[in-house]
């Protein structure tokens, strides 16, 4: 992972962020204006990914102590496969294990197979659903959200070293 680098997203790096959010979830990705609401709230840490000056993804957590949530995560469909969804969330569980937060939890759509593939190698288990939550990009059709938990908060074989 030496040419990838984590930082804070900040202004300069929200359009790309939001690019891949609309790249990944089309007309039901998140506007503009929901990641600027998000960088003044003072509950939630967005961080993004990059190779040298490109975002190729992003992560968001509401720390709410003495839990946290993740509220939106994506890699560039170009860049997947490559355990840099892996990496991000290694680094957001770092963190939460920094801060002593507790548990951790997320929603994802139930088609998804390969984030919760992603999140069960970390310890995630399903906790319940949430019905019509998301509105698949392609079909129109409603489909629903898996709610899933991390707690708690631990050290797997799936977490890796994060240097940045």
């Amino acid at each position: 992972m030496q040419n990838y680098k984590i930082h804070s997203l900040n202004c300069a790096y929200l359009d790309q962020a939001y690019q891949i959010d609309q790249q990944l979830n089309g007309n039901h990705s998140w506007s503009r204006q929901m990641f600027l609401g998000e960088l003044n709230n003072a509950l939630a840490y967005y961080w993004v990914l990059t190779e040298e000056e490109t975002v190729i993804g992003f992560i968001g957590l509401h720390d709410l102590d003495p839990e946290g949530y993740i509220t939106n995560f994506g890699i560039k469909a170009e860049y997947q496969g490559q355990k840099l969804g892996q990496y991000l969330l290694s680094f957001v569980i770092h963190k939460c294990l920094h801060w002593n937060l507790k548990a951790l939890s997320l929603e994802v759509n139930e088609n998804n197979l390969r984030a919760i593939n992603l999140y069960k190698k970390f310890g995630f288990k399903e906790e319940g659903f949430r019905k019509d939550y998301y509105r698949n990009s392609e079909t129109g059709k409603l489909e629903n959200a898996l709610v899933m938990w991390l707690n708690p908060v631990i050290k797997t074989e799936s977490l890796m070293p994060i240097c940045t």
